[in-house]
């Protein structure tokens, strides 16, 4: 009796030995089924973000190759080396001031005053080259002096008086404005070269390539070493990061803010030399054409490659809207003044909603 009994208990056992080991069996196997859903959820959530990001940063990429191939349908002229040069050699003073303004930008100090330092630039170079008598490049140096000290100016007032860049640029720039006014008043003169080297900057070229261009490219191969691989151009992106937070990591913040702001007006300056050396006149109100195809390139270039402000993206973007405007004024066949102004305007406000949106995914990125 006490043996059957025994058997019947070790055979209940069992049977709830195996019940449970199934049961943890089939509770492993629902863990792994549902751990494998989120895991298929959130790869395909990445490849989706991947995607839309690669997208929004090379726009640009798109949008040129689209253009050249949309006004090259439509006019075949545009698919030409001539067509090809003027637009290179059209908007390299553009991509080189872009080159020289991205950098305070970068540190979140909006610089407004580099376009009527640019026209100062201008204004000077032709009065001295008539009325000095001194060698052209002793003059480019004195105008590139006086480009400087505008920029310490509004640097020295943003950087220690604590004021707003926009409003400090904005008054520097109209001081500028006044001076070359005073200087060249409406009329428009004639530089007067006396050395042919100086000329042959504005005028010549190398490998089938204007100068010009080829100081835009080297002016953006150093940029970008500058700028991505050396501590000081760190600390800018630093600063306009987190100023905060860059002074307590130990930069010096104030001299950030100035020394961005004379190279802005430095590159200005070199801006207006060379425009000088091109057309070889100059006439007050010439910067002012500067103003808004450089900011909307870099605001613009700003969404493109890495997704901030860099050197790749803002020079794409200066020939994006050269392109455009080329692609135009050929099928309206002439100038149409028109249209650098609105393709700029268009592509300011295009920049602005790509950062806004960017900007807006970052945050949500970083909750999840």
């Amino acid at each position: 009796m006490k043996a059957g009994n025994a058997k019947q208990l070790t055979s209940a056992r069992r049977s709830v030995a195996e019940r449970e080991g199934n049961m943890t069996t089939s509770r492993a196997e629902a863990r792994v089924v549902v751990d494998h859903r989120p895991a298929t959820k959130l790869a395909g959530l990445v490849t989706g973000r991947l995607r839309s990001v690669v997208a929004l940063r090379f726009s640009g990429v798109y949008g040129l190759v689209g253009m050249i191939i949309i006004f090259s349908i439509a006019s075949p002229v545009f698919w030409s080396h001539p067509t090809a040069l003027t637009i290179l050699n059209s908007t390299a003073i553009d991509g080189i001031l872009a080159l020289g303004v991205m950098v305070p930008f970068a540190a979140r100090v909006i610089d407004l005053q580099f376009g009527n330092v640019l026209g100062l630039s201008i204004v000077l170079t032709t009065w001295f080259s008539v009325n000095s008598g001194l060698n052209d490049w002793i003059i480019a140096l004195l105008v590139l002096t006086i480009c400087a000290v505008l920029g310490a100016v509004s640097g020295c007032i943003v950087a220690f008086m604590d004021a707003g860049a926009v409003v400090v640029t904005l008054a520097v720039g109209t001081v500028a404005l006044g001076i070359g006014w005073l200087v060249l008043g409406s009329n428009t003169e004639s530089a007067e070269f006396n050395t042919s080297s100086f000329a042959y900057v504005g005028e010549g070229s190398w490998l089938s390539l204007p100068i010009v261009v080829w100081l835009m490219i080297a002016l953006a191969v150093i940029s970008y070493v500058w700028f991505e691989r050396t501590a000081s151009g760190r600390y800018v992106r630093i600063v306009g990061d987190n100023k905060r937070a860059a002074l307590l990591s130990g930069i010096r913040v104030r001299l950030v803010l100035v020394c961005v702001l004379i190279y802005s007006s430095l590159i200005a300056g070199v801006g207006g030399l060379l425009f000088t050396a091109q057309t070889q006149f100059g006439s007050n109100g010439l910067g002012a054409n500067y103003l808004f195809p450089v900011v909307g390139a870099i605001v613009l270039g700003s969404t493109q490659i890495k997704g901030r402000i860099n050197v790749l993206g803002t020079i794409l973007a200066v020939y994006l809207i050269a392109t455009g405007t080329e692609g135009v004024n050929l099928l309206q066949q002439g100038d149409a003044t028109w249209t650098a102004n609105f393709l700029a305007g268009t592509l300011l406000l295009l920049g602005i909603g790509f950062r806004t949106l960017d900007e807006r995914r970052q945050p949500r990125r970083a909750g999840r």
